[in-house]
Formats: structure tokens, C-alpha cells, sequence
């Protein structure tokens, strides 16, 4: 017998329900945007992107991430030697030919989402502060 593919959603397995009932969301929001703050301190003004914190803070509500594009572009994998874990977001834009995807192009080349993940504390985020302006002094 063969069996049907369909797109429908059922609902999540019961392991994932007891581990996402285990997360105190609100805790991990104020984590979150704390984090935020502390990296747009320094690194607002070293930003190439204009994002107002009011922006930052009320959309969304939990940022997964400080979008910094600094001036100079700075290697992901430098970041990686050290550690710190910094995605590239939108690869298919550095695969298109089609003229008018320029700052696509820019944003995705250059643009560093730091993490700032709710299991992240103050000195974690000082270190990745610390090492982009380590890398942006060349």
C-alpha cells in the first residue's frame, strides 16, 4: 500500500511540547533584548545600518539577533576562528545575475547578525564585542 504526501500539519511530538513548556519566554525576551542593548552601547555608532533602538526592541519582541554592517567588511570565518558562531543570511542573493539586488548583495556579504541568544551572558557578549572591534582595527 502506498502511502499519501501531504503538507498538512498535525501538531508537534509530546517531547517537543515538554521542552518548549519548559522555556520561561519572558525571561528569555528581557535575556534577549538585554543582550541587544549591550552590543547597540558600543557598537551602534560603528553600525552602517541606521536601526533606531525603539525598532530593535519593539520588533520583534525577541530579536534573534544585533544586525551590525560594519563599515569595512569583517570575514565570517575570522569571527568562527574565534569561536563565536555567525551565520550568513541570504545566500541565494550572492547566486543572483539579475541587476537591482545590489544591497540585497551588500547585506548578504556583509552584514554580521550577532548572537544574542538568551543563554548568553554579559561576558559572552563582551567577548564578540570585543573581538569585532578587534577585527574592524585590523
Amino acid at each position: 500500500m502506498k502511502s499519501r504526501v501531504t503538507s498538512e500539519q498535525l501538531g508537534m511530538s509530546l517531547g517537543s511540547e515538554r521542552i518548549l513548556d519548559g522555556i520561561d519566554y519572558g525571561a528569555a525576551i528581557e535575556v534577549r533584548i538585554a543582550n541587544i542593548r549591550r552590543y547597540a552601547e558600543v557598537l551602534q555608532r560603528r553600525n552602517a545600518l541606521l536601526l533606531p533602538m525603539d525598532w530593535l526592541l519593539v520588533m520583534p519582541p525577541a530579536p534573534f539577533c544585533y544586525p551590525f554592517l560594519p563599515a569595512r567588511p569583517i570575514p565570517v570565518g575570522r569571527l568562527h576562528e574565534r569561536g563565536i558562531f555567525v551565520p550568513t543570511l541570504w545566500k541565494d542573493c550572492l547566486q543572483r545575475e539579475q541587476a537591482g539586488f545590489e544591497w540585497e548583495r551588500e547585506l548578504a556579504s556583509n552584514l554580521l547578525p550577532l548572537p544574542l541568544d538568551h543563554r548568553l551572558g554579559d561576558d559572552d557578549i563582551d567577548y564578540v564585542i570585543e573581538a569585532v572591534l578587534q577585527l574592524l582595527k585590523g
